[in-house]
């Protein structure tokens, strides 16, 4: 039960720190915008030119990394000071989504290298399953009424009102209209079933390796050749003379061809 426990925690880590990762690539994934950026007629919505709308976006994705530390000024952008307060929420949420896919990962790495094979391999093989079916249950949702799902997110994850933006005063909301992240939703669940499909494969390669435990000095994949040992170099074999099972020499039969005794031989034996 123990053990059954502490490998079900193992995958939910594992799964926990892909799923960060997973949204942390497509936070950070500025060519998905632009490539939304014309279906999606955000020039259109804001009334600026795909130059200005870049900029300005590229300024809130780089104030919302854990690694800028200056204010956020929109380059040709109004701004309040709800809004402004509510980026920082963003920014600090961000900055937790790295530091738990960074824990979540490391932990994850430190555990298998203490596993056995077959262990190690059922781990990724729950983890996998979970990156495959939690998706597959977001995109029920996504397609039933994505709408419902984005607002409560944002109920549960700000305890205020500032995410409720006025595009009068705030025209950056412009810029980042829903059907942009349902896009990124769709986008994460993709790269989280790929890690799936992975985790899946690597657990069905370790799970015939069973008894090979994992160690930094010798990994898991070392001992796969133990599996199969190479074929022993092909030796001669000779085969032992044929032995006379009595005692009694046997002597050839002279009627032989061949083997007709010679004259000489007849006579020598005559006169013994």
């Amino acid at each position: 039960m123990l053990s059954y426990i502490k490998k079900s925690g193992t995958a939910l880590i594992l799964f926990t720190g892909l799923a960060a990762l997973s949204c942390l690539f497509i936070i950070n994934s500025r060519s998905l915008y632009m490539l939304v950026m014309k279906p999606l007629h955000i020039s259109a919505r804001s009334g600026l030119s795909s130059d200005e709308i870049l900029k300005n976006y590229n300024v809130l994705i780089d104030y919302c990394s854990p690694f800028t530390h200056s204010r956020l000024t929109f380059p040709t952008l109004p701004s309040s000071s709800s809004a402004l307060s509510h980026f920082a929420e963003v920014k600090h949420l961000f900055s937790l989504l790295y530091l738990l896919a960074a824990a979540c990962l490391l932990s994850v790495r430190l555990f298998l290298r203490h596993m056995d094979a077959p262990d190690c391999s059922s781990i990724l093989k729950k983890a996998g399953r979970g990156c495959l079916f939690f998706p597959l249950c977001l995109c029920l949702l996504f397609t039933l009424d994505f709408h419902d799902v984005f607002f409560a997110i944002h109920r549960v994850l700000f305890q205020n009102n500032d995410w409720l933006f006025d595009s009068a005063t705030d025209p950056v909301i412009l810029l980042l209209p829903e059907e942009f992240f349902r896009i990124c939703g769709f986008a994460v669940m993709v790269i989280l079933m790929i890690f799936g499909l992975g985790l899946l494969r690597l657990g069905a390669e370790l799970s015939v390796c069973s008894g090979f435990p994992l160690s930094s000095d010798k990994p898991i994949f070392s001992s796969v050749p133990a599996l199969y040992p190479p074929l022993q170099e092909m030796q001669p074999i000779f085969l032992p003379a044929p032995r006379n099972i009595s005692d009694s020499s046997v002597l050839p039969d002279p009627s032989d061809a061949g083997l007709h005794p010679s004259p000489d031989h007849t006579a020598h034996r005559d006169t013994l």
